[in-house]
This record gives C-alpha cells, structure tokens and sequence, in this order.
C-alpha cells in the first residue's frame, strides 16, 4: 500500500553547490533503481541478504521501480506504518530539461511488505532525499574516490550501519542509459535513486532515525542526510 500522501507531486528544492540559484523540481518522475552494484559478485551479496530474509528477488537485474513522486520528502521526520521499516543510502540523479545534478536519499522501505512483493515495498514508506545537490558534471571529478555510508539511531546512539565506495555502483549515466533501454526513454525532469551499498552485518535495523553522507576527503565534496522515523498508531 503507498504510503499516505503519495497520490500528489513533492515539490523539491535543492541549493546547488557552486551556484547562486536553487535547483526547483516538479512534475517529474520518481524512480528507484535496483540490484545496480557495479561487480556481479557485489549484486550477488545483496540479492543473498534478501534471500536470507525470506525475500523474492527478481530474475533480471538492474531493475527500475517507478514509484509516485509524492514520496519523495526533504522533510526532517518521516511517518511509517509499519514497525519493521529501514533505510538505504543511496546516491540519486536529478534531471531537470536537460540538466543532471547528484544528490543523496534513502530508500526507506517496509520489510515486512518487502518479503511479499519488492515492487509494493518501495511505495510503502516516503523516501527521504537531501536539500543539497551538486552538478553531475562536478562530482565525476571525484567519483572514482566517493565514499558512501549510513548509520542507524537506536538506544540513545548512533552506530555504524553501511559503507562502501560509489564505485560499487553502476555510474548514473550509463544507469540512466540502462533506464532508457528498459522503459523506451528518459524522462525529461527525473529522480532516480541509484542503488545501496551493503549493510555492514547483512541485517536490517529497525531504528528511531537514520543519516548517511557521499564524501570526497580530498575535495569539499559532501553530500549528508539525516532522518528521523515515526510509527504511526495503528
């Protein structure tokens, strides 16, 4: 079942890194790619996890999850159905009439749901997405030596959740050359959430908040992202 409020389009808004003016989207599609690790022995180790956990995975991979736009939130709480809800860090391209730009989401999903149906599964939860972007331009500069990481909430603390490399991911253009041969076409103003690295034990945590970063320690390249998650009274 989507989550309460998605049948509407999420106005975003994003102060672009080394620019003056804010980077306005609406009317745009929301998509979340799957299964995009860049090695087949990496998508093999989340598929794996998934499968640990009772999980149907699909046949063919990457594949593309649209989704209602009204999902995608820059709020800084989220309210989920569920009790057994998580997040994934995600890179995620915006393209905006013929522009791309780099920003950072979770694909916040319902597990429970996600043990039935994958495609229900990410239309379950809002997707949390970040109010910083940079140009796509700019950040494959440094895309080569791009971390990616998160950390769960829970009992007071933050701990260590995800980490990996943006490499561990199929680059965004040539994911976007893959969304164009499976759907026809690209969409003209675009949210596509790219992929997750894996999670450092290989099992969900169910916490009160989330935050995760893409960071350059060379450059000023950063990118951060921080939640907090609400169950709603059933």
């Amino acid at each position: 079942m989507p989550a309460q409020g998605s049948d509407f389009t999420s106005k975003l808004s994003f102060k672009v890194n080394g620019r003056a003016e804010s980077l306005a989207l609406d009317n745009y599609t929301l998509i979340i790619a799957g299964f995009t690790g860049s090695n087949r022995e990496g998508v093999e180790k989340h598929l794996q996890e998934l499968r640990e956990q009772g999980i149907e995975v699909p046949d063919r991979v990457p594949t593309f999850y649209p989704i209602p736009s009204g999902l995608a939130s820059q709020s800084a709480t989220i309210k989920v159905k569920g009790k057994k809800t998580s997040g994934e860090i995600e890179p995620v391209l915006l393209i905006s009439n013929g522009s791309y730009y780099i920003t950072l989401g979770s694909d916040h999903t319902d597990r429970e749901i996600e043990k039935k149906s994958i495609a229900e599964s990410k239309a379950s939860c809002p997707k949390p997405i970040s109010s910083a972007a940079y140009p796509l331009e700019d950040a494959v500069r440094f895309w080569d030596h791009i971390s990616i990481g998160s950390d769960t909430y829970q009992n007071g603390a933050w701990k260590s959740y995800q980490k990996g490399m943006v490499t561990d991911l199929i680059q965004p253009l040539k994911l976007a050359a893959l969304l164009q041969k499976d759907r026809g076409s690209v969409p003209e103003n675009l949210v596509m959430f790219l992929g997750t690295v894996p999670i450092l034990d290989g099992k969900f945590v169910f916490s009160d908040g989330f935050r995760g970063s893409m960071i350059h320690n060379d450059s000023k390249f950063s990118l951060d992202l921080e939640y907090k998650v609400e169950v709603e009274d059933q």
